[in-house]
């Protein structure tokens, strides 16, 4: 999260040269009833672990603003961080398909797969707004659903078997079996794996 808002400062930088004083605007939207932070969101072997559910990364935006405060003063630019959370997508989709939006330069998304589907068209007809995919590691979103304005600074399902499989081959484990859990993101993880087991040689 810290890195996104390094990265708008160094903007903010460009910006300052066209203005005295600017504003830049940043929202951050989220779902009131984002199953993935409830306990019905966990993983069934995450439940029978001391695995601890990750809190909302609402406070990391927050602290990337505070981080950002030197180059506030570097650059002569304001940085609002305006947080809006949806009770539904409904709600969401019509708030991107208004004009809200269009009063900001940035937008952070905290939000699951089908969110993510429902808002691509509104996403891409707001062309000259940048979006940024922070929490969402499902490989559809950057195959499938490829956006030019939408960046991913979550990693992906790929990024994370690409690791494991590199691991496996330093360690020259280069036999495995795979198990598979019911679920459907077991099934995306698996196909994930095989894909990258296949690229190194596992």
């Amino acid at each position: 999260m810290r890195l996104i808002f390094i990265t708008l400062s160094l903007l903010f930088i460009y910006f300052s040269v066209h203005s005295e004083t600017i504003k830049f605007k940043i929202g951050f939207l989220d779902l009131k009833n984002d199953i993935r932070y409830s306990d019905w969101g966990r993983h069934p072997v995450d439940i029978r672990s001391n695995y601890k559910k990750y809190e909302r990364p609402i406070d990391g935006a927050r602290l990337g603003v505070i981080d950002s405060k030197k180059f506030e003063r570097i650059t002569k630019t304001e940085i609002i961080l305006d947080h809006f959370r949806f009770k539904d997508d409904i709600e969401l989709i019509n708030f991107l398909n208004s004009v809200s939006p269009d009063d900001y330069s940035a937008i952070l998304l905290d939000l699951n797969l089908k969110a993510f589907k429902d808002i691509q068209t509104s996403i891409k007809d707001k062309n000259k707004i940048i979006f940024f995919n922070i929490s969402n590691s499902y490989n559809s979103l950057r195959v499938e659903s490829c956006l030019n304005n939408l960046y991913h600074t979550f990693p992906s399902d790929m990024m994370k078997t690409d690791a494991a499989a590199q691991f496996l081959v330093q360690k020259k484990w280069n036999k495995t079996l795979l198990l598979r859990g019911p679920l459907n993101e077991d099934v995306e993880l698996s196909k994930s794996f095989k894909t990258s087991a296949k690229k190194f040689g596992v």
